[in-house]
């Protein structure tokens, strides 16, 4: 959800001053530091996406019947990666399939909530001090107990379908 709050000059600009001068961040770095934080997203998208099939294809019955890393992984990164890498033994660095797989199948789902509660409580008025403690009461007070939908629909007055999120992860 921070990521959201980042993108918002007016919010942005409440922390982000020159140290000796006291000055805001101006609105024109702003714009270029949120441009270049987005410049490379599809391939993010892209790489999430690999990774994803790449776990699935690991712990398939397919791969258990022959297992072969280097083919599977080829085969996999031919069907999801646009550029191929050359001659770079990719599965040497996969600590994360054993260490941190949410990256890949928790992350979106999250973004996804994030971008739905952004849009519907945060996007028209950031700074909005109800709205912010609602947040806080609702999401991250509970931490990671209790029902993830039921505390979303509490703090947006509905439940959302998932549609919306999908909606909610399509957004910057």
């Amino acid at each position: 959800m921070l990521q959201y709050f980042l993108r918002e000059y007016d919010v942005v600009s409440k922390f982000a001053v020159h140290p000796h001068t006291k000055k805001p961040i101006s609105r024109e770095l702003h714009a270029a530091m949120i441009q270049e934080s987005t410049r490379f997203w599809a391939i993010d998208a892209e790489h999430t996406l690999f990774l994803a099939a790449l776990d699935q294809h690991y712990h398939s019955a397919d791969f258990m019947a022959s297992p072969d890393l280097q083919r599977g992984l080829q085969r996999i990164s031919e069907d999801y990666l646009s550029t191929l890498p050359d001659n770079v033994p990719r599965y040497r660095t996969f600590r994360h399939l054993t260490s941190y797989a949410s990256s890949y199948y928790s992350y979106p789902w999250c973004q996804a909530m994030a971008g739905f509660i952004w849009s519907e409580c945060f996007q028209s008025r950031p700074l909005d001090r109800h709205t912010g403690e609602r947040y806080r009461e609702h999401i991250l007070a509970p931490g990671s107990s209790g029902n993830e939908w039921r505390r979303i629909e509490h703090m947006i007055g509905f439940k959302p379908s998932v549609q919306d999120l999908a909606e909610g992860l399509s957004r910057p």
